[in-house]
């Protein structure tokens, strides 16, 4: 099955007002192995329905290989929410309350990152931090 299962919000998660504009997801495979992941992103807004899915993809990341997608969504400033899945997790991060690297003020890009041992890393940040590829990410 291809999809991710619904998830609730987490009465932790914090009610801060920060919005932040994301203009790119990158997916990064650093070791040679062949690697899946799955990345729903979902743009809150203060509408009754609450949320709009704005990128849902299966990705196979290639060993050793950087993948920069952009979006179909405007990148303006809102508050998000990320559900990922891999082989062995499911997970979800509020951004930017959960995540690490957000200018709050700038043009933001959303990694998620394979390496070992570490596993799928996920953060934001507005620049991408590997020097071959900055030319190449969208602006906001």
């Amino acid at each position: 099955m291809n999809c991710l299962p619904l998830a609730v919000r987490s009465p932790l998660l914090s009610k801060s007002d920060s919005r932040v504009a994301l203009a790119s997801v990158v997916y990064r495979n650093v070791p040679e192995t062949e690697r899946v992941v799955h990345l729903r992103l979902r743009r809150l807004d203060d509408s009754d329905r609450g949320f709009e899915i704005v990128y849902d993809e299966r990705v196979t990341m290639a060993g050793k290989s950087i993948e920069i997608i952009e979006p179909d969504w405007p990148a303006e400033p809102y508050k998000w929410e990320l559900l990922y899945t891999t082989q062995d997790k499911l997970r979800m991060l509020e951004i930017p309350e959960e995540v690490f690297g957000v200018n709050e003020g700038g043009c933001n890009h959303l990694m998620a990152s394979y390496a070992e041992p570490e596993g799928l890393m996920i953060w934001v940040a507005d620049e991408l931090p590997i020097g071959d590829y900055r030319d190449e990410l969208p602006s906001c």
